[in-house]
């Protein structure tokens, strides 16, 4: 899974390096000035997700990881610690969902988002959360399956919400 996950960002960061080659300079800007590469170095926290080497991702992987794993290893006899570790994990997933809320909301738009890929999360959402109750699993996994399925519930609505809010339009925009 972390191959495949690395595949895709070293496929992100060749197509937002080819996309940022290609803007023109900025008149008054030399070329190679205007098209630097965002990397790890001159980037590193407000463009993350715009960095244009792939390098830079494998070097912040390889730090997190050894990072996180020091603090695991030099925690690893604390109960609290190991509970908050496995709560961090549940409701870093739980939220997976949310940078396509925000990006529907801030397009006002769900042009793009595949409604079959909203679907499978959902059933995904509720038959795991369903497990987790029936199994009696921990609170932290049934509620972060709630917040999952809450998510999942307000992207769809976002999906009725934009697409009337589009064909209205474009029904105004043809009868005028």
């Amino acid at each position: 899974m972390v191959v495949a996950m690395l595949m895709m960002m070293q496929l992100a960061a060749q197509v937002l390096h080819s996309e940022h080659q290609s803007h023109s300079p900025v008149i008054g800007q030399k070329a190679s000035s205007a098209v630097a590469s965002r990397t790890i170095w001159n980037a590193p926290v407000e463009h993350f997700w715009q960095w244009t080497d792939f390098s830079s991702y494998l070097m912040f992987t390889l730090i997190f990881t050894l990072v996180a794993s020091m603090i695991t290893y030099l925690f690893s006899d604390s109960q609290l610690f190991i509970a908050f570790l496995g709560f961090a994990a549940l409701f870093t997933e739980a939220l997976l969902g949310l940078p396509q809320l925000l990006k529907n909301y801030r397009n006002q738009s769900t042009r793009g988002m595949s409604l079959t890929m909203v679907c499978m999360w959902t059933c995904g959402d509720v038959f795991k959360t369903a497990f987790f109750l029936l199994e009696h699993a921990p609170l932290q996994f049934p509620l972060c399956g709630g917040l999952q399925i809450c998510l999942d519930c307000l992207i769809f609505a976002q999906y009725f919400y934009y697409t009337n809010l589009n064909r209205s339009a474009t029904v105004l925009t043809n009868v005028e």
